[in-house]
């Protein structure tokens, strides 16, 4: 179901009927090309990098970074949370369908720059830490690649896919089990 030809469509997603918004979220096979294509402007908008995202990456490494130092897994979980690894993700994952070559290279920029500052918190807390030792977390877990952690990502990623296109907002549940299934372990191997 689409709108009349009649009817002008605005270029905002959040300019549209409410009623319409949901009914583009739940069946986005079902909208009409320029209503999908405001769908996928709008969620593009919500990936992009911003202030808040590197500032809250920064204290997510600095507070990796104490758990590591600490060797406390509370820190390390609350670094986790604070990690913001979900949106450049989702933004990245967004590439093949918008094709927006510009928004996804910003993706792929902040990617990597986000992975760069979790080693580098690691690293600096393995090189401040004088033991070099981690007895409370275990760090060879983090060291080979599980069936269940690789089952965990897939699914997760799957389901805040999904939770992302029918709810408009960044979840952030998966984004702290993403942060932990892949940035904790990324930091870990900065420390060793």
């Amino acid at each position: 179901m689409s709108l009349p030809s009649s009817e002008s469509i605005p270029d905002d997603f959040d300019d549209l009927p409410i009623a319409r918004q949901r009914h583009i979220r739940r069946r986005p096979r079902a909208a009409s090309h320029v209503e999908w294509t405001i769908l996928l402007d709008s969620l593009q908008r919500l990936t992009l990098p911003t202030p808040n995202l590197f500032l809250l990456s920064i204290l997510g490494c600095l507070t990796l970074g104490a758990g590591l130092y600490f060797d406390d897994p509370t820190i390390l979980l609350a670094g986790a949370v604070l990690f913001q690894f979900c949106d450049p993700l989702f933004g990245l994952a967004l590439l093949p369908t918008a094709l927006k070559w510009h928004a996804g290279f910003k993706s792929l920029i902040s990617l990597l720059i986000l992975t760069l500052l979790a080693f580098s918190g690691g690293a600096l807390s393995g090189y401040l830490n004088k033991t070099a030792s981690l007895n409370n977390i275990p760090a060879a877990r983090f060291s080979i690649p599980f069936w269940l952690d690789i089952s965990i990502v897939c699914a997760v990623s799957v389901l805040g896919g999904i939770i992302f296109v029918r709810s408009g907002k960044m979840p952030r549940l998966v984004g702290v089990l993403l942060s932990y299934e892949i940035i904790v372990p990324i930091a870990i191997g900065g420390f060793s």
